[in-house]
């Protein structure tokens, strides 16, 4: 699903919290301004919501548009384009007040089911906040040539030939001879198949 909320993104998260000393105690408590931002995304979530909670792991794609800086260049204006947004606030802590607006208005049950997600931050002539929710396969077949020991816990794996070590984890692959060589994603002397190493 795919939702569009038109307001100027609120730069308060929820991780700024207030803090007050009563009786030689800290405690916190949740700013105004925190909670007049929450009740604007839930207000605007309101006619997006869902008949049922979306369910299983999802993926959630988040772009922030604010608006020009009164420093911005006259070309950038004049043209529309949009500039990307390296300031506060942190993306993972605008994502969070999102996500989290998103589970209250049950368009998921728990939060925990974000298994993957997309941040950008713009400043650019069109103002709000794009989100894109979508659901994920639960398995993912392992490509050809990648570690099957350490591929999934990182982002770049190193591909290697089978029967030889695994440049991030160290995991041997014993070599099978019953493939055939023009199916082997490297070849038994190390050769790297272009197609499958990308290190950038």
């Amino acid at each position: 699903m795919r939702i569009f909320l038109t307001c100027n993104p609120p730069k308060m998260t929820a991780q700024q919290k207030g803090h007050s000393v009563r009786r030689g105690r800290v405690h916190v408590y949740t700013k105004p301004e925190i909670k007049a931002a929450e009740h604007m995304i839930r207000t605007l979530l309101i006619p997006h919501r869902l008949v049922e909670p979306l369910q299983g792991p999802l993926f959630v794609h988040l772009q922030f548009l604010w608006p020009y800086h009164r420093r911005e260049k006259a070309k950038v204006i004049a043209e529309r384009f949009a500039v990307r947004h390296a300031s506060k606030p942190d993306f993972d802590n605008s994502a969070k007040l999102i996500i989290d607006c998103l589970g209250r208005e049950k368009f998921f049950n728990d939060d925990g089911q974000i298994a993957g997600a997309l941040v950008h931050k713009w400043r650019s002539p069109i103002i709000g906040i794009y989100i894109h929710l979508t659901t994920m396969e639960t398995t993912v077949e392992i490509p050809p040539g990648f570690c099957p020991n350490c591929w999934m816990r990182k982002l770049r794996a190193i591909p290697y030939a089978p029967g030889l070590e695994c440049k991030i984890c160290g995991h041997l692959e014993p070599l099978d001879f019953s493939m055939p060589e023009e199916d082997r994603p490297l070849s038994i002397f190390g050769t790297v198949d272009p197609e499958i190493l990308d290190l950038g």
